[in-house]
């Protein structure tokens, strides 16, 4: 007999296993991603366990859907397959699909660059100011220092 695959899974399906892990576990608080709030404290419960398999069957359809959006294919091409922000190579798996701006393109970054392009939009201009002063601090403020000697 020939081995078979896993089955296919939708968005109705994940919908489905969801509703059934809530009314079983008596769940109303959900995350940022859509999915049933972590069940912390609970680690090694059959909770937990039917916790990472829901969340494991979620990573499964991201991944699938990703490779599928042909818009993240078509902003990897216009961006020569680089993340904009860190300018580091992207592959369709590893890329999320975001807008510039409102009547910007749509990019596909890197999730850890969304996640900072996120945060500076919501913290303004400003903020990006305070990263560079405090990552790299002007000359002025590191003439007096000299660099530690090496042990031997």
């Amino acid at each position: 007999m020939a081995p078979r695959g896993r089955p296919p899974l939708t968005e109705e399906i994940l919908r489905e296993r969801t509703e059934a892990y809530c009314k079983r576990y008596d769940v109303k608080e959900f995350n940022d991603a859509g999915l049933p709030a972590y069940p912390a404290g609970k680690r090694e419960s059959r909770q937990h366990r039917d916790w990472v398999n829901l969340f494991k069957a979620w990573s499964r359809l991201q991944r699938r859907t990703r490779r599928l959006d042909p818009h993240i294919a078509v902003a990897l091409q216009s961006q020569a397959g680089r993340c904009p922000i860190c300018s580091q190579e992207l592959s369709v798996d590893a890329s999320v699909l975001t807008r510039a701006a409102a009547d910007g393109p749509d990019l596909a970054l890197h999730e850890r660059c969304r996640d900072l392009v996120r945060m500076a939009s919501e913290l303004g201009p400003s903020v990006l100011d305070r990263v560079r002063e405090h990552l790299w601090p002007p000359p002025a403020e590191t003439a007096g220092r000299t660099p530690r000697a090496r042990r031997r």
